[in-house]
């Protein structure tokens, strides 16, 4: 399994593990550092970079999301003919 970011609890209530928050923090200054190197100082529309950051993301996460629904796993049966499409480099 991946690794863990949060720890559910069983009544609903979730914490961040220390990976996690690593991430989290980790994600946030390279944001912030692509939002210095971009925009070297200048004044920019937040709502633009906002709508533009989220979208990159979304696009990210979707993409991933089908590669891994289209890769057939080591130990599962594949599709046939799936295993004619190019497969993403490990």
């Amino acid at each position: 399994m991946a690794d863990k970011f949060f720890d559910r609890g069983d009544n609903g209530s979730y914490e961040w593990t220390s990976d996690g928050l690593r991430l989290c923090h980790s994600f946030k200054s390279a944001v912030e550092r692509f939002l210095n190197d971009r925009f070297d100082g200048e004044d920019y529309d937040i709502l633009d970079a906002k709508v533009i950051l989220m979208n990159a993301l979304d696009d990210v996460l979707m993409h991933e999301g089908i590669r891994r629904r289209l890769t057939p796993l080591p130990d599962s049966n594949p599709i046939p003919g799936l295993t004619d499409w190019p497969q993403p480099d490990k």
